[in-house]
């Protein structure tokens, strides 16, 4: 099966959507570049399609110590200190794309600050479904939130 996926980012009133890498043992890894979007849904269909169509090139594992030196792309994007500060201050989202259907996942924040994807957000759709569907429910989602910024 070919699956594909796409990581989406809102933080400070942008996306911030990452390329990504896949290890040897099949992990899935944010990388460069990580492509910036306004709040428009012709740019991140876009944006997000490419991503999602790029190929994944395949790098070893890494180290334990390779994970702590690593500088993750997308808070090096954002300018975000942490994970938990775009937590609290942002929305996460991923695309999952497969030759059976296409899922949308929505997270939401754990006890201890970090995202988790929310069970009872996840949406699934057929292939036919269109993209631009799919970006429509990120912006509405990040619309109803109390605060998006």
């Amino acid at each position: 099966m070919n699956l594909r996926s796409a990581s989406i980012i809102f933080y400070q009133g942008k996306f911030y959507i990452p390329s990504s890498l896949e290890s040897e043992s099949g992990v899935i890894i944010d990388a460069d570049p990580v492509y910036i979007t306004g709040v428009d849904i012709d740019e991140m269909e876009k944006t997000i399609e490419n991503v999602l169509l790029a190929p994944r090139p395949r790098v070893p594992d890494l180290s334990r110590d390779e994970w702590k030196k690593r500088k993750d792309p997308v808070l090096n994007a954002t300018g975000a200190k942490s994970w938990k500060e775009l937590a609290r201050k942002g929305f996460s989202y991923n695309i999952g794309w497969s030759d059976k259907q296409k899922r949308l996942d929505i997270a939401r924040v754990d006890k201890q600050g970090k995202w988790e994807f929310d069970p009872e957000k996840v949406q699934l759709f057929s292939v036919s479904t269109p993209l631009e569907q799919i970006v429509r429910i990120i912006l509405d989602d990040v619309i109803s939130k109390d605060d998006p910024c």
